[in-house]
């Protein structure tokens, strides 16, 4: 008996002993895409708690073996789960979906998130609702440093330190529009109302969407949904005074807590005759209509989109601004009250413009830990505008001016960002058609022609201090124009068949046709320093060199124009 309590008393030793023995259990817990270490993470392990240093560091001393649930939160963070065997001592490192806010982000105010020295400045969506009824040339505007070429109220488009057109780039979520827009009243086609915030940027950023943009880029981006379920929606009715016009703007949206989200929205837009203080400005009226929607998957890692937006315009080009001779100038600018003044009216007679642009997108991102962010996204837009004259018989309801304009573009980006520097690298290419329709009976302005181009670019910046930002960026495009372009055979022999013969293809009675294919090389770069000691003080120095090809207008424009 004495022998069997003696071994009871010694295998009860052993498990007390083995009870009471602890280990112990360290960690550190960083930022999933710049590798910083995040203070102040709480760390839970079972009915232990520790909070992570400076350093990003915890430590659990005395851990009894056993199974835990381990729980790491930090503020702005989708939580961190796992289960932990604890038989020794455990060295973790966790890894958490940090700046989370950026995904769910509902309202982005004028101080928009800055990724170093670019954006100069942002029109927030009350600003953007404030003046619902503007076009964008009009709204931008408001920036210092930007300012609107006009043709009437109704056509508007921004000047960005003086360059506008083709030497500016305007994106529509993240695909570059496609347009006519080397003419001075080709007003950008987009709708204001669709967009949480518009940015304005320069710099070595700028670089990303192209060479051409000399002067800026105009940078729009829609509303980012909050994850979780809810339904959301808005509506907005606008009167305009000049015009007796009236504005409408609707949208509506479902999103889910997974990520998914549906959303679809337009506006339409009425305007009459406008007029000045003492009469009525004739043929000055303007229909507008639009129409979005978006499907979309995202989280912080992964996600995917389809977009589609549609902008239907027709509008009223002022009577008295379209004169043929010099004698119907001089009346024109010095009639006390315009010839054509006439009674208000909501029709819309020639002269004028009709303008319809589709835009389709489809984009996705994956976020890795090694390599950063990369982003693929292809577009298709579809623009066809066609221009009316005064014309008389059987051309009295044919357009003057009719061109259609097909673009594919894709683009392949990549984000490496870390706790004091970032890197962006891509490259992009498109394929544009465009086609000049003969019926119109006048000469071509815009000849048909295919553009390919492509381009390769990298950004990259640096945060110095505090207070001290740089950036720098470089970029090589290539782009070939293979253009169809027929010549009076008097123009012809006269002025180029010396110069390019090579272009001469063949002779029908007086025309010549002609196929000029030609390529453009073209290398920029771009670096600036932001010194931001406060913030009411931010100093920027930019220096920049930068090539572009020549539009299609720019090379081959012939013949008249509501511009010319």
């Amino acid at each position: 008996m004495k022998l069997i309590y003696s071994l009871l008393l010694i295998l009860c030793g052993l498990v007390i002993t083995n009870a009471q023995k602890t280990f112990t259990v360290q960690g550190t817990v960083q930022d999933f895409h710049d590798k910083t270490m995040l203070e102040n993470a709480v760390v839970t392990l079972g009915d232990f708690s520790a909070k992570t240093d400076k350093s990003g560091k915890f430590s659990f001393n005395k851990i009894p073996s056993g199974n835990y649930t381990l729980i790491a939160k930090h503020p702005d963070c989708n939580d961190y789960t796992e289960n932990v065997g604890v038989t020794q001592d455990v060295q973790l490192s966790i890894t958490l979906e940090h700046h989370v806010q950026d995904i769910e982000t509902v309202t982005i105010h004028g101080n928009h998130k800055s990724n170093g020295s670019l954006i100069v400045k942002t029109l927030d969506k009350s600003e953007i609702e404030r003046n619902s009824t503007d076009n964008l040339g009009n709204l931008l505007s408001k920036i210092s440093g930007v300012s609107a070429l006009k043709t009437g109220g109704n056509i508007s488009k921004p000047i960005i330190h003086g360059l506008y057109g083709s030497r500016i780039s305007i994106l529509n979520n993240g695909v570059k529009l496609a347009e006519q827009e080397w003419g001075v009243e080709h007003a950008p086609n987009v709708d204001i109302n669709n967009f949480q915030h518009i940015d304005v940027i320069k710099g070595a950023s700028a670089l990303k969407y192209g060479s051409d943009a000399i002067g800026g880029v105009v940078v729009m981006e829609p509303e980012i949904f909050p994850k979780k379920d809810t339904i959301k929606g808005s509506i907005g009715l606008s009167g305009i005074s000049n015009g007796r016009g009236l504005a409408l703007d609707a949208d509506v949206a479902k999103v889910w807590k997974n990520g998914w989200a549906v959303k679809s929205g337009g506006s339409i837009k009425k305007l009459g005759d406008q007029s000045a203080p003492d009469y009525n400005l004739k043929n000055t009226g303007m229909d507008f209509s639009s129409f979005n929607f978006t499907v979309q998957n995202n989280t912080y890692e992964k996600g995917i989109s389809f977009d589609y937006y549609l902008t239907n315009q027709n509008i009223g080009i002022l009577r008295d601004s379209h004169v043929s001779t010099t004698g119907d100038y001089d009346r024109a600018m010095t009639a006390n009250v315009p010839v054509y003044s006439g009674n208000f009216s909501y029709e819309i007679d020639n002269p004028r413009q009709v303008i319809e642009h589709h835009l389709t997108k489809v984009s996705a991102f994956k976020r890795f830990s090694t390599i950063g962010k990369l982003s693929a996204t292809y577009s298709y837009q579809y623009n066809h505008r066609q221009e009316y004259d005064i014309r008389r018989g059987e051309l009295k309801d044919t357009p003057s001016l009719d061109l259609e304009l097909m673009t594919h573009q894709f683009n392949l980006n990549n984000l490496l960002e870390r706790e004091k520097w970032s890197l962006e690298t891509g490259i992009d290419g498109s394929f544009q058609n465009n086609y000049s329709d003969p019926a119109t009976k006048a000469r071509r302005l815009i000849p048909n022609y295919d553009k390919y181009s492509a381009g390769a670019y990298s950004v990259f910046k640096y945060k110095i201090s505090n207070h001290f930002n740089f950036e720098a960026g470089a970029r090589y495009d290539f782009t070939r124009y293979d253009v169809t372009k027929w010549y009076d055979k008097s123009d012809w022999e006269q002025r180029y068949s010396g110069i390019f013969p090579e272009f001469y293809v063949k002779t029908d009675q007086n025309r010549i046709l002609t196929r000029p294919q030609l390529n453009y090389n073209n290398v920029s770069f771009n670096a600036g320093l932001e010194y931001h000691p406060s913030s009411s003080f931010d100093l920027k120095f930019n220096y920049a060199k930068v090539g572009r090809s020549p539009n299609v207008a720019e090379l081959f424009s012939d013949g008249l124009h509501h511009s010319a």
